[in-house]
This record gives structure tokens, sequence and C-alpha cells, in this order.
């Protein structure tokens, strides 16, 4: 409980900050000025408030996990070889941000639900949520509107399907995270079927079997669970269509397939769907630098 408490309080805290260096940014813009975040230099007081938000988001991540910084880039994202939804392989440029170095973890959610800001993953077979023993293991068995909650609770967000892609990839648009070559069998993948009883099921978040990282530090991206996104299924040459189903991202602890661990690879499901290999991980804005 106190964990929660401290939490709670740590993202209140910073929700207050950012909420004052915004909406200073948008009463300016109503003024028809250019927001303070766009000026040189900016002022002692905003460097101040940007200084005390970047000590609460590391105190906050000491809770939920810590997030590792993305450089902005162009990337090509896609691939001409893959399925048809991954094409055409194409330019795309993605701004600086900061993502989860690993999946949420049971642990991390649960601080979440304790706060009435999150709701009980599922418990069907394979679903980590309410085994003591997998609290470092990804939380699993959640639908998007639950991923949305709990990042929007850590301060966080859903990354866009780019976002993810070039974390995974880097500029250099490997096949996988950690390059061209198939992947390890050390990593969290040909562990069963999820619907069978012998399945070995989900690895730990935060153990070495998190090899292959990306080009950026990232983990887990292509095994484990796979990853909810905040981008809704379109073509890349109509990305304004208006389907409701979201994008799925990354490889996943039942894949036999290297194919199904590639970087490119797009799947996708309704909002409503859950899984014991589909799971998440937040990112967020990066903070202007005082």
């Amino acid at each position: 409980m106190l964990a929660v408490a401290a939490a709670v309080l740590v993202l209140l805290l910073v929700s207050f900050l950012l909420h004052r260096l915004l909406g200073t940014d948008r009463e300016q813009q109503a003024r028809g000025e250019a927001p303070s975040s766009w000026a040189e230099p900016q002022t002692a007081e905003r460097a101040a408030l940007l200084e005390r938000v970047a000590a609460k988001r590391l105190q906050l991540d000491s809770m939920v996990g810590r997030t590792i910084p993305i450089p902005g880039g162009t990337f090509q994202m896609g691939d001409d070889d893959g399925n048809h939804n991954e094409r055409p392989s194409h330019a795309a440029k993605v701004a600086p941000f900061e993502m989860d170095e690993i999946e949420v973890t049971v642990a991390a959610y649960q601080l979440c639900v304790g706060a009435d800001k999150c709701t009980a993953p599922g418990t069907s077979i394979h679903c980590n949520w309410g085994h003591p023993d997998r609290r470092n293991h990804p939380v699993n068995c959640i639908d998007w509107n639950q991923a949305q909650a709990f990042c929007a609770w850590a301060a966080k967000r859903l990354p866009t399907e780019s976002e993810w892609e070039f974390a995974s990839r880097g500029p250099r648009s490997g096949r996988f995270p950690w390059g061209d070559h198939a992947p390890s069998p050390d990593l969290c993948w040909q562990r069963g079927v999820a619907d069978a009883e012998t399945a070995r099921g989900t690895c730990p978040s935060n153990t070495g079997l998190m090899a292959g990282q990306s080009p950026f530090g990232v983990r887990g991206l292509a095994d484990n669970v796979r990853e909810w996104t905040a981008t809704a299924l379109c073509a890349y040459t109509r990305p304004d269509c208006t389907s409701t189903a979201r994008v799925i991202r990354g490889g996943a602890w039942t894949d036999t397939d290297p194919l199904g661990m590639r970087a490119a690879l797009r799947n996708a499901k309704p909002p409503d769907y859950r899984s014991p290999s589909l799971g998440l991980r937040c990112a967020r804005d990066v903070l202007d630098k005082p």
C-alpha cells in the first residue's frame, strides 16, 4: 500500500507540473504568441519546472520501469518482402521520444490497479495476473483500453507503431532488433502454444533471457509478449482510414518461426482483444531542455 500511495503522489505532482508547462504554452498560443517551450533562452521558472518534472520522472521510473531515450530520425519502415500490410517499404520520420526499456511487468501494473486507475487483467491459462511468482513477468491478457489506462496513469502513452518500429530497427532498419541474423534460442520464444497445458508461458521481463536488444538498448521487442500500439490498422498508403483495430507489434513466447519476430511485422486486433501472448510497453514525449 505504501508503494501505491507513493506512486500516486509522484504521478499527481508530475501531472501538476506538466499541466503548468503545457498550460502556459496553450495560453500563449491563444494570444498568437510562440509557446515559451520554443523560445530561447527559457525563463528561470520554466527551467526549474522542467528540472522538477525530470526528477519526478526518474522517481516514477524507479517504481514502474525506466525509459530509454530514442533520438529522432528517419528509417525505412515496412518490408516489401513481407506481408501485404507491411508494404510498401517507405521512409518514415520519427521525433525524439522515450520508450520503456522492458515490457510492463505484473508488479508495475499492480500498482495501477491498487490506485484504482486500472482494471484487473484476464486470468485464463497462461495469464500472469494472480501468480505471485510471476510479478517480474510481463503483464498479459489485457486489452487495448487497459493498456492505454496504465500508460496514462504512469504519465506516459502507448507508442505509435512508427515509434515502435524505429525503436526496434534503428536508422539502419535491421530485420530484427539485433540485426539481420536468425534469433537466438536464448530468447523467450518456442515455449509452446498459448492453449497447451504443457506450454511454458512467458519469461521474466528483466532477466538475461531478454537477449537481442535493439540498437537503442530497448529489450524484449521480438519475444516474450507482443505489444499494443496507439495506431489504428491502416494501409501505409491510407493512414487516414477509419479502422477500429489497433496495431500489435513484436514477437511472443508462442512463436516458433523467426518470421513472426521481424521488426516490420504488423498484426492487429480489436480493442477488446486479450491474449496470454499480448502485453504492453509505454512511451512518452521528451522534455524540453532547461
